[in-house]
């Protein structure tokens, strides 16, 4: 009767540190996303929740993605021909996947949609975003796809 108690107890102490690091987990998740969030309006950026982002939208019905945040924010960026400064309103994408094979994934359709709206601006064809000054990132299973200062902002630990 003694053992069958200490059993017991134990598999109950086990089963509570278990779930506390799982809840942990994700509580960090969460908190994670909101803190990216927060440095991103505590520096002026509006945010808007979207469902699909223009680099995911072909396939990602078939991924497992989570919470998608667009960042607009006034940047200024230097003319490379006159030299002087100028300030536009540009954009962040923050896409949280919820697997490291979405993660590859998403990921990836950035890079190559990145490259392929450069192409299409350096030939001077219609396209959807000057992605000159954008740059993509990513951390876990977070990935970033975006102007690169707003990106400096939202990746600061």
């Amino acid at each position: 009767m003694r053992r069958i108690r200490l059993f017991s107890l134990a598999a109950c102490l086990i089963l509570i540190v278990a779930l506390s690091f799982s809840l942990s987990g994700c509580l960090m998740i969460a908190l994670k996303e909101r803190n990216i969030e927060q440095r991103l309006v505590d520096s002026g950026a509006e945010i808007t929740h979207e469902r699909v982002t223009p680099m995911t939208e072909e396939g990602q019905s078939g991924q497992r993605i989570g919470t998608i945040l667009l960042a607009y924010m006034d940047v200024v960026d230097r003319n490379s021909e006159t030299g002087e400064d100028y300030q536009h309103s540009d954009m962040l994408y923050v896409i949280f996947a919820e697997t490291d094979a979405s993660a590859k994934w998403v990921e990836d359709r950035c890079y190559t949609w990145k490259d392929e709206q450069a192409k299409l601006l350096a030939n001077g064809e219609e396209y959807l975003q000057d992605v000159t000054h954008w740059s993509v990132y990513r951390h876990d299973r977070v990935i970033m796809i975006g102007h690169f200062r707003i990106l400096a902002i939202a990746r600061t630990y």
